[in-house]
């Protein structure tokens, strides 16, 4: 029978994107799994051009002011399509009690998640291989792959973004910045999840002013609303 997998990341667009190879080796060691990706705005929308998972969940932003009535009740909708999944294994990404709450939620007999600390609600009643976040390494993108291993995705090599899916829209976006997918080009993301990580604007400058003299690349700088 067709396994189903629930991969759970609810970090923000950053987060994702150094998350999204250790999340792609499930489709390459399960290429016929079901494979079900749960993430945040504006994440869902690379998770979804990747084309690697065959159901993506968009779950609603509610930290601070964007925790309106609307989207606590779009959430709950969110969840509850959670639990209708029915997954064999749910992998959490984030050591964010969100992530393991929702892997929790779906049923899956096999849970595995990253955590900050050992506690009974993480060991026994979320995950059933919980991953002390400490040991797993200083690097974001080392333990999700970490994590990616311990639900048993084999690591062959980082899968590449070849198949990543843009729409004219986006091209006309890179064409108007000197940007094109016929030559390199850089990205620099200006962003941050709450203020104290926000850097100022004038180290944001200078560091895409190092980027385009040290590998001489046409340089996109990408930000949000906020």
């Amino acid at each position: 029978r067709c396994a189903r997998i629930l991969l759970v990341h609810t970090g923000h667009l950053g987060d994702t994107l150094m998350a999204l190879a250790a999340m792609r080796r499930s489709r390459t060691k399960l290429p016929n799994a079901h494979i079900t990706a749960v993430v945040v705005p504006p994440a869902d929308a690379l998770v979804r051009r990747c084309g690697c998972f065959d159901q993506v969940l968009s779950l609603p932003e509610l930290s601070g002011a964007r925790r309106t009535p609307k989207r606590v009740m779009r959430w709950l909708l969110g969840m509850g399509r959670i639990m209708q999944l029915r997954p064999h294994m749910a992998v959490a990404y984030m050591p964010d009690p969100v992530d393991g709450m929702l892997a929790a939620l779906s049923g899956a007999p096999l849970r595995v998640g990253v955590v900050k600390e050992y506690n009974w609600v993480y060991e026994r009643a979320w995950f059933t291989l919980a991953l002390r976040r400490g040991a797993l390494g200083p690097h974001r993108t080392g333990r999700y792959h970490a994590v990616s291993s311990a639900a048993g995705f084999i690591q062959r090599h980082d899968p590449p973004l070849e198949d990543l899916q843009l729409v004219s829209e986006d091209e006309q976006i890179l064409e108007a910045h000197g940007a094109t997918l016929e030559r390199r080009f850089g990205v620099l993301l200006l962003c941050g999840s709450s203020a104290k990580k926000r850097w100022p604007l004038e180290r944001f400058g200078m560091l895409a002013q190092r980027l385009v003299r040290d590998a001489d690349v046409p340089l996109v700088m990408v930000t949000g609303p906020d």
